[in-house]
């Protein structure tokens, strides 16, 4: 079916959304009177504006994983930004309750005009089935509930995955959320689940039109296309209804982060089909698991740039080891909870940061391994010196993972290959003319100052 309607199939959600969206588009169009960018605002600052930084899910040293926009400076005050489509133009307005002289409260709502909004980008995380990438994304939200220096920051967190309100609560309060953030009356915090295309959307123009420069967080990408009647795997449905549905947030600048499952073919592993790597307009993580996350244990996963269009993450990582390679870009931990229940969570930076410390560059710790052990070892022997415990067959085949890569590197070498059934596992050794110190020799080339 080609979506139209006709007297026996009534035109799809998909279909009823892509014409309302483009008979919007229209409307601008007609009032505004073009339909292209204008550079006024930009030709009257002759200097050569600044690329803007990640900023979302900081590091230790300051960097952030993820892109927004938003606004660069508050008009002063605890503002909060509104956005009148009739006009195109932001409101920031001030919401305070006062006392009257008869001891009702009201609220005293102070507007004022703000500069233009930076817009913001759709960024990706994606990784294997329970590699913590909710998590991630929540803490992520939690951020800016917690921080008081980078002040408080709005999200909207879509869970089209069904994990529920009450174990997003119990994940935001754990990461440390202030739970005056959490309250309605702050409208800082959105979660929804939404049922149908309708109800989303809904829920995407209320959030854009109250608040900017936040994070907007879909879980997951695929479910959400099929509330659209649209197939994921498909080029054209994917591309259409992502850059769509994520239109509104963008020019809200939110950042927009797409939660997706790996791959599951040898050749797409890292990003999916085309169109998931082609939508992406900020950053995109790979998600690879090194210690479980576990209720009361905690969890550790590392952290991979796949793609980063504006490149000023990539500037702040190792290069990567081999051509077309990710770049490391930290780890997440997350410690046990505390007595009171909350539990300190944050992301180190690769060796050789701003502030220095943080993580080493995993294949520097398999290489130490790997020369420990003083022989030939198997994917299973090398991950049990690496973690010092049995490790689990998602921390096999992470370590896997990374002897392909340091094979291609140079600096392991294949003994004998691996064959099915009885044949044996795979054996490695590492090349007797490898770098004793790989590690230290990249560590000035990617400083951030």
């Amino acid at each position: 079916m080609d979506g139209k309607a006709n007297a026996i199939t009534p035109p799809s959600e998909r279909a009823r959304y892509l014409a309302r969206v483009k008979a919007e588009a229209r409307r601008r169009v007609y009032n505004d009177g073009m339909n292209r960018t204008d550079f006024t605002a930009m030709l009257a600052d002759a200097a050569v504006p600044e690329p803007r930084e990640p900023d979302v899910l900081r590091r230790g040293d300051g960097v952030g994983l993820f892109y927004r926009g938003g606004f660069d400076a508050d008009p002063g005050g605890f503002w909060r930004h509104r956005h009148d489509w009739d006009t195109n133009t932001w409101l920031a307005y001030r919401r305070t309750y006062v006392m009257d002289e008869t001891g009702q409260g009201r609220y005293d709502v102070t507007v004022d005009e703000t500069e233009s909004c930076a817009p913001g980008a759709i960024c990706g995380l994606f990784g294997p089935t329970e590699a913590g990438k909710t998590m991630i994304a929540t803490a992520g939200c939690a951020e800016g509930a917690t921080s008081e220096e980078r002040g408080l920051r709005p999200f909207l967190y879509l869970d089209v995955d069904r994990n529920g309100a009450d174990a997003f609560y119990q994940r935001m309060t754990m990461l440390g959320a202030d739970r005056d953030y959490l309250h309605p009356d702050a409208d800082l915090a959105w979660h929804a689940q939404p049922a149908d295309a309708e109800d989303l959307q809904g829920c995407v123009e209320d959030f854009a039109s109250f608040s900017t420069g936040g994070v907007a967080v879909m879980d997951a990408v695929n479910e959400m296309v099929g509330l659209f009647d649209g197939n994921p795997n498909q080029t054209d449905d994917y591309l259409e209804i992502v850059r769509l549905v994520s239109d509104p947030l963008i020019r809200a600048g939110h950042c927009v982060l797409l939660l997706d499952h790996t791959g599951h073919g040898a050749s797409d592993r890292e990003v999916g089909s085309h169109a998931k790597r082609a939508v992406i307009s900020g950053s995109s993580i790979e998600v690879r698991p090194v210690r479980q996350f576990t209720p009361g244990r905690g969890g550790a996963v590392e952290l991979w740039v796949a793609k980063d269009r504006p490149g000023q993450l990539r500037r702040c990582c190792p290069p990567g080891r081999g051509v077309g390679r990710c770049q490391f870009a930290g780890t997440f931990v997350l410690d046990p909870p505390r007595e009171d229940g909350v539990a300190r969570w944050r992301v180190e930076p690769p060796t050789g940061g701003r502030i220095g410390g943080g993580a080493a560059h995993p294949g520097d710790r398999v290489i130490e391994a790997a020369r420990a052990l003083g022989d030939e070892f198997t994917a299973d022997r090398l991950s049990a010196a690496v973690h010092g415990r049995e490790p689990t067959r998602a921390e096999i085949e992470a370590i896997r993972r990374t002897i392909d890569e340091l094979v291609d590197e140079g600096e392991f070498v294949v003994v004998r290959e691996g064959r099915k059934g009885r044949g044996g596992a795979a054996v490695w050794a590492v090349q007797e003319h490898a770098s004793e110190n790989h590690g230290d020799a990249e560590a000035d080339a990617f400083a951030c100052d």
